[in-house]
């Protein structure tokens, strides 16, 4: 759809800001299967995360994984476990089949910036994907009134 053609007209967006790395609760957003010119055999999986919390939320990084490459079976090994580490924190191993599955699931995992200054996922082989980590929940502050003054002494 030619969108200069609608109401929107010129897309612009807000600077997102440089994210810091760290750990950070995140969930499933999109994913993409990348394909090299170079190597037609060889597919990956990027999965992109929305970080949920913190100073960071909102701000996206993804992780590539090859899911097919026969000039490299040990990447593909990798992968296969690094997807199962990750679907384990998210709470759906083993039944994980469908990278769908993962809609709606939070995780937690460490992010990096890459050579060329973009956030990426750290998953260190699978070995950085944890389950979601509580978020410090403000206490809420609990008003008191007069009437809740009881005597101990209760006639009967």
């Amino acid at each position: 759809m030619d969108l200069t053609q609608t109401a929107i007209g010129t897309i612009q967006i807000s600077d997102p800001g440089e994210i810091k790395e760290g750990r950070y609760n995140m969930e499933y957003f999109s994913e993409d299967e990348i394909r090299s010119e170079n190597n037609p055999d060889w597919i990956g999986l990027r999965i992109t995360f929305r970080i949920t919390d913190g100073k960071e939320k909102g701000k996206f990084a993804s992780c590539l994984f090859s899911v097919q490459n026969p000039k490299s079976p040990k990447s593909v090994e990798i992968a296969a476990e690094s997807l199962g580490l990750l679907s384990n924190a998210a709470g759906i191993f083993p039944t994980f089949t469908n990278t769908e599955d993962l809609q709606g699931k939070v995780v937690s995992g460490k992010v990096i910036i890459n050579d060329k200054g973009y956030p990426e996922i750290d998953d260190a082989y699978g070995k950085n994907w944890r389950k979601a980590e509580a978020t410090e929940a403000k206490p809420e502050k609990v008003e008191t009134s007069s009437t809740d003054d009881f005597d101990d002494e209760i006639p009967f």
